[in-house]
């Protein structure tokens, strides 16, 4: 038996005691932390959670809210990057990034961008972009959607602070600035697919010449804004935008007059900045003015060339700066721009506060130098450097907003909105909190609960390998290695000594011996001799069994380069066409995936530069990762292990899996195994090695001796294996029904019977003893039952099935291969705890009758049931139908279908029943009826009358006695007779059946279309149109025929055909042909007459109607509308996506997202009020008399007459994360993400409905 295989069995013997242990253990609150320093170590645990523990255990984490289902990828590109303010404003606008490139040559600035941003790419110089390289980020993020690009050129050749400037052009660092316009046209090619952005920021105090260069080359007027009106420090700066700046509430907004080069436009923003949130506690400013503009640190033994503001310092102010080492100019030490506390101490801001003030994180630039330095002079001085170089994150921010509302990714955010999502502490979500932590404590109320549940969270940030715990922005991908990664604060606990101890022999200064010395010895020649033993740094890089396996992948490599004649090429940039060549060879010649990336990791072992340059290769073995079924079986789930512990019965299916499992190493290592029998069981799997090539087969054959299954032997092997080495037996049953353990043995050697020694051993100990009581009888039940005769022939349950959901959730179901799809629904149902609708594999939907076999893929998607706001036009109330099935309803949403004639109602109840009331004489009495009500499904109403469709098919009608009753009687024996109706219709005194067979019937008054006998041709009709006095029929072939009083179109054009689509208003009828034009027939005032815009009715494709207008959309997106001007019959607009009417108005969604209204102002013709704020909209929704509009951002408007839902000030502020909108006759209802439902308008007050409650289940 090969040793693998040995290896192997006595693992799976070694893991049976694992069958006792719960691994269903619920997390501990108790965290710990241990680490060692220069004099010695120590454990530590938590005694429980500080105030900004408790305060962290309330904070949100991804789940807790729902995600737009459609984001836009976005990339950013700093040029000039410095500490990367972009990449910070980006992601405080909550932005999805999918990637970001620094520029930048600081290797301090790349250190602390690296820290944060751990997945960005590094160009150290600006001058180094090209089209190569632009193409290759291409390349890297190809799903962009959106690249902005910021940049900050240097400006010491032209800001004022500088005596000795020479100018934009001049001077060496400041015209570096004429990269950036040759780098924005390179993007722009590379991104043909993205929309790319540029903003470009500079001092304002530049001279009007140099601005005017900069704007020539940019190409767009600059914006002058002040951070003053969002922060506690000015920064006056310049920013060249290629996108508008709208006007808003909080900004004040003053455009030049002044065409020239040297025009600025300014910007004066208006903001609360709670002065305690940036400020350490205890301190406060000495004046009220904003601090002075934050600069570079330089400290100097001597003042500098004509330093700024001295003129204007008292003589303890220069004290003051002269003792700081002249770091600032020296206006920055004056007495009005310190900080003060209790006892009158003045200072300035240090580095957190600046940091704060700025807009960037508490601690962003810590990680400047590496450790060993932080909290020296220079470290410092490098960290205050960085924040003086960098931009007001806060402005960038504001500035990018207004990109995002043109672009729809968010609603227009004000100045007030903006610094509340930069302020320190900013955010509810988890990792925004200890990202940005505040300055000052917080307060929140601490319990043992908060424990748990900090807990929890937490275990969000840790990946499935078990690294590190890693804070990294939101926006950022996790990764699993970050070398200046950021851990846990320690602050969320409270802390109690496990242990410590220290390093014996080691002094207790900081500045000791590292306690390694101590292992690799105190000498030099200790050292020396100890690393020779060791070995060469090279070789330690890996794994003495991973060099082995490089070394062999690099033979074949080079074998392979060897016989297809090619050579190893200098650049870097061809080596990754040739190995991604090489790759695709081992994909078509069925090498396995660890040939492939122990090639590729070994090349980049030996040849470190080529590091970041195989990205293509990379990029295959990811597919061939995706493509390829895993060579491994799945680790054993709690299920299996129960099964071995005797609870649950089926015990036998983890001994396949073992069996399984020997039969592939035994594969791997080339060993014939002729015969694999599975006594019991009809089929067998044979498994033969022809040469090089595996034949699996799948014969009926008996066991040779069903007496020995039934004695106990579990498994035998074939009489025609050849291999000695192969036990044929692993049990064997004696006389007394004690099972012992018996090997068959062939040619063994010394390790054999040291392996069975030990297996001996383990089987003869306490625990085997209990397993083997409680598991082997229930284990040797399943295998003695008799083989069950199954057509589908259900195969081995080998492999998973693994079901996810969209959100990224899922689960692993064992299943067979004879399962059908709807059984495995079933289970994934129960696994998931989530009712869904169907499973997707890349063939697209399953079909419940195929069978797992059918399906190419084991890796299926399900789709989630979502829940149903249900409302109607002619109904007082709302259903909220959940995914589980069970419904919630409130208003009058317990009748499913209301209808009213003009001094009665009737509504059809959710069980099928009737219910009518107001005057007897119009239909408000239907006592005659009620014994004929067998489940009513649609309810219709004239004036005067009302007529119901049954589920049967039939037809009952009541109301005014004048209204003849006897064409209802036939309709009720016509259903008997196998023609039911299937759809009625009414116009004001006169009601229309469709029937089975493409007739109608009609009854009523004759001259409201009560008496269809006229009408020639009516035969298979599809469909019913009616307005108030007549009806139009679409019959096939697309004829038309239309009855009824001519003044409501009943008269209609003669020989109509080809038409697809009928609307009616009040008085008139509109077709809609197949060639895209439209004919129109009856009262003029109210649509019939199309003549004034009949030149532009070509190409429609949908007709809206309105009770006195109509509304046609054309293909290209042009909408006209005609009829009663009034009541929007004239309008014209183009870019139109979708259209929605009230009683006497539209309202039309354009492409960008914004909405147009036209029509009677009580009904929501005019939407000037709100017209702000629809913005981004995706859906609009009508009752009787109002609009309402939902906006990509789960936000609603809306607007129209009050009484009919047209204000919702009253529940603005619960309208948020909305789903989706629904109306009624008078009201609005509109489902939240988290299931709560809020209604408004009507004759109730506006609600917030519970999912939970009031639940009853349909059927």
């Amino acid at each position: 038996m090969p040793d693998l295989v040995r290896e192997e069995l006595a693992r799976f013997i070694g893991l049976s005691p694992l069958s006792m242990i719960d691994f269903r253990t619920e997390l501990s609150s108790c965290v710990t932390a241990s680490d060692a320093s220069e004099s010695g170590g120590g454990v530590t645990f938590s005694r429980g959670l500080t105030e900004a523990g408790s305060f962290a255990a309330q904070c949100q984490i991804r789940g807790d809210v729902v995600e737009p289902l459609e984001v836009d990828s976005i990339l950013t590109i700093g040029l000039f990057d410095g500490i990367s303010a972009l990449r910070v404003a980006v992601g405080a606008l909550n932005w999805n990034i999918l990637g970001h490139v620094s520029v930048e040559s600081n290797a301090e600035a790349r250190r602390v961008v690296e820290a944060r941003f751990p997945t960005t790419t590094f160009v150290h110089d600006v001058q180094e972009v090209d089209e190569a390289m632009v193409r290759n980020w291409a390349c890297q993020y190809s799903q962009a959607s959106l690249v902005v690009i910021g940049s900050g050129a240097p400006c010491q050749g032209v800001s004022q602070l500088n005596s000795q400037r020479k100018g934009a052009l001049r001077d060496q660092r400041s015209r570096l600035f004429q990269h950036i316009p040759r780098i924005r046209d390179l993007v722009k090619r590379a991104f043909p697919w993205a929309r790319v952005a540029s903003l470009s920021e500079n001092v304002a105090s530049m001279d009007a010449q140099d601005r005017a260069v900069m704007t020539q080359a940019f190409e767009a007027t600059p914006w002058m804004v002040d951070a003053k009106d969002v922060s506690l420090a000015r920064r006056p700066r310049l920013y060249w935008l290629d996108w508008e700046i709208l006007p808003q509430e909080g900004a004040s907004l003053q455009l030049s007059r002044d065409a020239g080069a040297e025009a600025f436009h300014e910007a004066h923003l208006e903001g609360f900045i709670k002065e305690e949130n940036y400020l350490k506690p205890g301190w406060k400013r000495v004046g009220v003015e904003p601090l002075p503009t934050f600069t570079t640190s330089r400290c100097r033994s001597h003042e500098g060339h004509r330093p700024a503001g001295k003129e204007h310092c008292l003589p303890h102010e220069l004290a003051r700066w002269e003792a700081d080492h002249y770091r600032y100019p020296p206006y920055q030490y004056r007495d009005k721009h310190c900080l003060r506390n209790a006892k009158g101490e003045l200072r300035l801001p240090d580095i957190e506060e600046r940091e704060c003030i700025m807009g960037f994180p508490r601690g962003y630039t810590m990680q400047a130098q590496k450790k060993a330095l932080q909290g020296t002079p220079d470290h410092e001085a490098s960290r205050l450097t960085m924040i003086g170089n960098s931009w007001n994150v806060t402005i960038v921010a504001w500035l990018l907003n207004h990109l995002g509302y043109i672009l729809g990714l968010h609603a227009l955010m004000s100045p007030q909105q903006v610094i509340e999502r930069t302020a320190p502490g900013a955010g509810p979500g988890l990792q925004s909190f200890l990202q940005r932590p505040p300055m000052r404590p917080t307060r929140a109320s601490p319990g043992h609960h908060l424990e748990h549940r900090l807990v929890r969270k937490l275990t969000t940030l840790v990946s499935l390998k078990g690294e590190d715990l890693l804070l990294q922005a939101g926006s950022e991908d996790v990764v699993k290695y970050h070398r200046l990664r950021a851990s846990l604060p320690a602050r969320l606990w409270k802390w109690r000594v496990a242990a410590s101890w220290q390093w014996t022999g080691v002094p207790g200064s900081a500045n000791g011996s590292m306690p390694k010395r101590l292992l690799e010895g105190k000498t030099k020649e200790e050292r020396i001799e100890r690393r020779r033993q060791i070995g060469s740094l090279k070789d330690l890089t890996v794994q003495p069994a991973t060099r082995a396996r490089y070394d062999k992948a690099l033979e074949r490599f080079f074998d392979y380069l060897t016989h297809e004649s090619l050579a190893l090429p200098r650049n870097r940039q061809l080596m990754d066409s040739i190995t991604s060549d090489y790759v695709e060879h081992l994909w078509s010649s069925g090498e396995g995936r660890a040939l492939a990336a122990d090639t590729i990791a070994g090349l980049q072992d030996t040849q470190p530069q080529l590091r970041g340059h195989l990205q293509g290769t990379w990029r295959l073995l990811k597919t061939w990762n995706n493509s390829e079924i895993p060579n491994r079986a799945p680790p054993m789930p709690v299920e299996v292990l129960d099964a071995m512990g005797g609870k649950r019965q089926g015990a036998a299916e983890s001994v396949k899996v073992t069996v399984v499992d020997i039969i592939r190493r035994a594969e791997e290592e080339e060993a014939t195994i002729d015969g694999m029998v599975e006594p019991g069981l009809q089929d067998v799997r044979i498994v033969e090695r022809v040469g090089n090539v595996d034949v699996a087969d799948r014969r009926t054959r008996r066991t040779r001796n069903e007496e020995e299954v039934r004695n106990g032997r579990a498994y035998e092997a074939s009489p025609r294996s050849q291999n000695p080495n192969f036990w044929t037996g692993f049990f064997e049953s004696s006389d007394e029904g004690d099972e012992s353990y018996v090997p068959e043995r062939g040619d063994r050697d010394e390790d054999d019977e040291d392996l069975d020694t030990g297996m001996r051993q383990f089987m003869e100990g306490s625990r085997w003893s209990e397993f083997r009581n409680e598991a082997w009888p229930s284990l040797m039940k399943v295998l003695q039952d008799p083989p069950v005769d199954d057509p589908h022939e259900p195969g081995l349950q080998l492999d998973g099935c693994r079901v996810t959901l969209l959100s990224g959730r899922g689960c692993v179901l064992q299943c067979s291969e004879a399962l059908g799809i709807q059984e495995v629904l079933r289970k994934a149902e129960d696994a998931l705890q989530v009712k869904l609708e169907s499973l997707v594999s890349s063939q697209g939907t399953l079909a419940p009758h195929l069978r797992l076999r059918d399906v190419g893929s084991r890796d299926l998607v399900a789709l989630a049931k979502t829940a149903q706001l249900v409302g109607h036009s002619r109904s007082l109330g709302f259903a909220l139908l959940r995914a589980d099935g069970q419904l919630l309803s409130w208003g009058a949403a317990e009748q499913r279908n209301v209808a009213a004639s003009e001094c009665s109602y009737a509504a059809v109840l959710m069980d099928g029943g009737l219910v009518t009331w107001g005057s007897s004489h119009f239909g408000g009495d239907s006592q005659a009826v009620q014994e004929q009500v067998r489940g009513l499904v649609q309810i219709q109403s004239s004036c005067c009358a009302f007529a119901a469709l049954q589920e049967d098919g039939s037809v009952i009608s009541w109301g005014h006695p004048s209204m003849p009753q006897t064409t209802a009687e036939r309709l009720m024996l016509s259903a008997a007779r196998q023609n039911p109706v299937t759809a009625i219709q009414s116009s004001s005194h006169a009601f229309a059946a469709l029937l089975k067979d493409g007739s109608v019937t009609t009854w009523g008054n004759k001259d409201y279309g009560g008496d269809c006998s006229a009408a020639s041709a009516l035969l298979d009709v599809q469909c019913l149109q009616s307005s108030a006095g007549a009806f139009a029929a679409l019959c096939s072939g697309g004829r038309v025929v239309a009855w009824g009083s001519a003044d409501y179109g009943g008269l209609g054009p003669a020989d109509l055909r080809d038409v697809t689509k009928i609307q009616a208003s009040a008085r008139a009828f509109a077709a809609l042909r197949s060639d895209g034009h439209v004919v129109a027939w009856g009262d003029a005032s109210c649509g019939g007459d199309t003549g004034p815009v009949a030149r532009q009715l070509y190409d429609v494709v949908e007709i809206a109607s309105a009770p006195r207008a109509f509304t046609a959309l054309r293909a290209d997106g042009m909408a006209i509308a005609w009829g009663d001007p009034s009541s929007g019959g004239d309008a014209e607009l183009c870019e139109v996506t979708a259209i929605q009417v009230t009683s006497r108005a539209f309202a039309a969604i354009k492409r960008d997202g914004s909405v147009v209204t036209w029509g009677h102002s009580s009904c929501g013709g005019d939407s000037t009020s709100v017209s702000h704020q629809l913005w981004g909209v995706r859906h609009i929704q009508s009752s009787t008399r109002a609009f309402a509009a939902l906006r990509r951002d789960g936000q609603v408007v809306a607007w129209g007459s009050r009484d009919f839902g047209g204000d919702a000030a009253a529940v603005q502020g619960m309208l948020y994360n909305v789903q989706m909108i629904q109306s009624s006759r008078n009201a609005f209802a509109a489902l939240r993400g988290d299931g709560h439902v809020i209604s408004w308008g009507g004759d109730d007050e506006p609600q917030m409905i519970d999912p939970t409650l009031r639940i009853r289940r349909l059927g």
